[in-house]
């Protein structure tokens, strides 16, 4: 997902809907949804990890 994809993923988890809606509407697996909810949750940014 790009930063911006990221950002719309967080917008959506914020305002109520499952992991598995957001998964579907961005044709992604849950689990990518669930990684950058969990990045976002400790980082409080959107980007990946560099390293």
């Amino acid at each position: 997902l790009s930063e911006n994809e990221v950002a719309q993923v967080i917008a959506l988890l914020e305002d109520g809907r499952s992991q598995r809606y957001v998964a579907d509407r961005f044709n992604v697996s849950r689990s990518v949804v669930a990684r950058a909810w969990i990045r976002y949750q400790d980082t409080g940014l959107y980007q990946r990890r560099r390293g």
